[in-house]
């Protein structure tokens, strides 16, 4: 499923934020959006189609011996939300509605597979129950603390867009590092402007003469000298940063979260 929500968000970039959890997907649209005319059967058919066919898509990654019984099906709506306070309390209610779910499957799972209970039996005995008396069940009966379940069953998974490092930046620039550290270079007077084979002038990085660098010099024999590249100018190279989709399992109900993690809050959605 979250396979299938990521794959979403990168075919249609405007979505902004996702949620999943159990067997529905949420997703959000940037508000300026003009994605299909802002058509709502539009958006609702190219989602749920896109979204179920990734499902089949990507079966065999996760079940490759396991073939589906049926073919699936998602179903879907559209809704405006006014503010940025509605759409929060409609993600505060689908991890809410996650947590009392997982809450109750994971007991009465317990109660069916591990104390021998049928179905019938299992849904009398939680029958009334609360979530203080379920977290009871499953801590004396079977020695489960229901704070240590995976947080991905507890509070859902939650898409968002951030800037990681590009590792395929720092695999690039390792390379280049290496063959700089090899290559050499005709000692000169380094207060005279470098130039290129085209006798062009060279900018000055600030990082390139001896006073302004770290960089260790190795004389060879044939009066040539070798350049290593410094740390902090290899850091520097290494900084590169991508946008990509990022899954986080977390408390999506408090403020913090929506600062932290949703660069298409304004300031002045915040008093909101």
């Amino acid at each position: 499923m979250n396979r299938c929500g990521e794959s979403v968000m990168r075919e249609f970039p405007d979505v902004v934020l996702a949620y999943g959890q159990s067997d529905e997907y949420s997703f959000v649209v940037r508000k300026s959006s003009t994605m299909f005319k802002r058509r709502t059967s539009k958006l609702m058919t190219t989602f749920s189609s896109y979204f179920a066919s990734c499902y089949v898509f990507y079966w065999n990654e996760y079940f490759p011996s396991v073939r589906p019984l049926y073919p699936p099906m998602f179903d879907g709506r559209v809704v405006s939300y006014p503010s940025l306070k509605n759409l929060r309390d409609y993600f505060s209610w689908r991890q809410a509605d996650c947590h009392i779910n997982n809450l109750y499957n994971t007991c009465f799972w317990s109660l069916v597979k591990k104390s021998g209970l049928s179905l019938s039996a299992a849904q009398e005995r939680l029958s009334g129950t609360v979530s203080s008396d379920k977290n009871e069940i499953l801590f004396s009966e079977f020695g489960i603390n229901y704070n240590n379940v995976p947080p991905m069953f507890r509070k859902g998974s939650v898409l968002v867009w951030k800037l990681v490092p590009d590792q395929r930046s720092l695999k690039s620039k390792s390379s280049s590092a290496s063959d700089h550290c090899t290559s050499k270079q005709p000692v000169g007077d380094p207060t005279e402007p470098q130039t290129g084979s085209t006798g062009s002038q060279v900018p000055d990085t600030g990082l390139t003469g001896p006073e302004n660098s770290n960089d260790d010099v190795i004389s060879s024999s044939d009066g040539l000298e070798q350049h290593r590249p410094s740390p902090a100018a290899v850091k520097m190279e290494c900084t590169k940063k991508k946008r990509t989709v990022v899954c986080l399992h977390e408390d999506i109900i408090g403020w913090e979260f929506w600062k932290s993690n949703c660069d298409f809050i304004s300031e002045s959605d915040e008093s909101v």
